[in-house]
């Protein structure tokens, strides 16, 4: 299928015309082109252009509604960084190894405050 710039520039330029079809007329052009696939001729209306423009607005605002989103999925990787440390870290003393050091007694007093 043919772009409407395209087209729009065949049917401007008659040596165009004479490479693309040898013919230098462009009604022949626009019905090879409708038979091709492709609509024409290629006009835009004022409608058509303040629908573009409406168009473009709500993607941009779709982009900074982005952008805020974006901004608090970085603060929740940021602070669950560490907490992926935590849960990710091998530990020093292995509580399932039969082998090792043992201790004879333990003995320890856990206090929680504070604790929202």
């Amino acid at each position: 299928q043919l772009t409407c710039a395209t087209a729009g520039a065949l049917v401007q330029n008659a040596t165009a015309l004479r490479m693309f079809l040898q013919q230098d007329n462009a009604t022949i052009f626009e019905s090879y082109a409708v038979e091709a696939g492709s609509w024409m001729p290629c006009r835009r209306t004022g409608a058509s252009v303040l629908l573009a423009m409406f168009a473009v607005q709500i993607g941009a605002m779709h982009f900074v509604l982005i952008a805020q989103n974006a901004a608090v999925l970085m603060k929740a990787c940021r602070v669950a960084a560490p907490v992926h440390e935590t849960i990710e870290r091998v530990p020093q003393i292995n509580s399932f190894a039969t082998g090792g050091v043992k201790l004879q007694a333990v003995r320890g007093d856990i206090s929680v405050r504070d604790v929202v």
